[in-house]
């Protein structure tokens, strides 16, 4: 649902704005969604977070959008990434050089809170929360409301919510209250 949310809110910002998507998922259903075969692919995001001084990989105009494309390979960045200082630091590293040529940057985070994850919040101004309104998916929001706040009271005080978005919601009771909590 995340990257869905991700794909469809860049496709219509895209109508009137520049837009760049950041696949940071190593399942990389934002890059497949988009027309890309993951497998095929010699750059992607993860060779930037390794190497800083490695320019982003974009591929322009997908839909009218602009991709910076992941793959299965990013899945070992986290282990690559941990003995490296201000690690959480190097995808908004990335993204400074071109910040100024994008309206929107939209950044598909993997569903687990690990490096990749804290990544992307460090590199955001705002976080736009899927929300499953299931209780015990609610239950785990708690966990990512809570690196948010650390993300933003350490790292990145800027970072703030942009709003929450139900998903997979089915009209009954228990479905209602956690969706008006």
């Amino acid at each position: 649902m995340k990257t869905s949310l991700t794909m469809n809110l860049g496709y219509h910002l895209a109508q009137k704005h520049k837009v760049l998507l950041v696949d940071t998922d190593p399942q990389a259903s934002l890059t497949t969604f988009m027309g890309l075969e993951p497998h095929e692919l010699e750059e992607i995001v993860a060779d930037s977070l390794l190497t800083p001084e490695t320019k982003l990989p974009i591929h322009h105009n997908l839909h009218g959008m602009d991709l910076a494309p992941a793959n299965i390979t990013l899945s070992a960045v986290e282990l690559q990434l941990s003995a490296v200082m201000a690690r959480e630091l190097r995808l908004k590293q990335a993204l400074e050089p071109i910040l100024n040529n994008y309206d929107f940057i939209l950044i598909d985070c993997p569903p687990s809170l690990g490096i990749l994850s804290i990544l992307g919040l460090c590199a955001a101004t705002h976080v736009l929360v899927p929300v499953q309104t299931h209780y015990k998916a609610f239950k785990g929001t708690e966990l990512l409301l809570d690196s948010i706040k650390q993300v933003k009271k350490h790292i990145n005080p800027k970072l703030a919510i942009a709003g929450f978005v139900p998903t997979l919601y089915v009209n009954a009771n228990q479905d209602k209250v956690i969706l008006e909590a």
